[in-house]
């Protein structure tokens, strides 16, 4: 488990019609457990998906040099406006945090019931 507040963060919000970016700076949190990933930014939940329902595989992530990358469209994550979100969270050792994503994410085959 894995929680951190306090991020410097920058969200860009590219509109879906005219794919005009617009970029905000803010501090976010994120937690990984091993039933769901939150990310708020701007006080508000951004992504909040649990591993089983397969909304995570809908995420963009990436590490850089820079921080960690989080996209993804808008509407699919339950926003209001339109367009693809690109949240970069300025935190170190983005790369390890990006695996522990990937592998919570990967597809898991069902469980087999063992009777007692």
């Amino acid at each position: 488990m894995l929680m951190a507040e306090g991020i410097p963060a920058t969200i860009t919000r590219i509109d879906g019609a005219g794919g005009r970016a617009r970029r905000t700076g803010t501090i976010a949190a994120i937690a990984l457990s091993q039933q769901r990933l939150a990310v708020y930014g701007m006080g508000a939940a951004l992504v909040d998906v649990t591993w089983d329902s397969g909304d995570a595989a809908d995420l963009d992530v990436a590490a850089g040099d820079d921080g960690l990358t989080v996209a993804f469209d808008a509407q699919r994550f339950g926003h209001d406006q339109p367009g693809r979100v690109e949240l970069l969270l300025r935190i170190g050792d983005a790369r390890t945090l990006r695996d522990a994503i990937d592998q919570r994410r990967r597809p898991l085959e069902p469980r087999r019931y063992r009777p007692s």
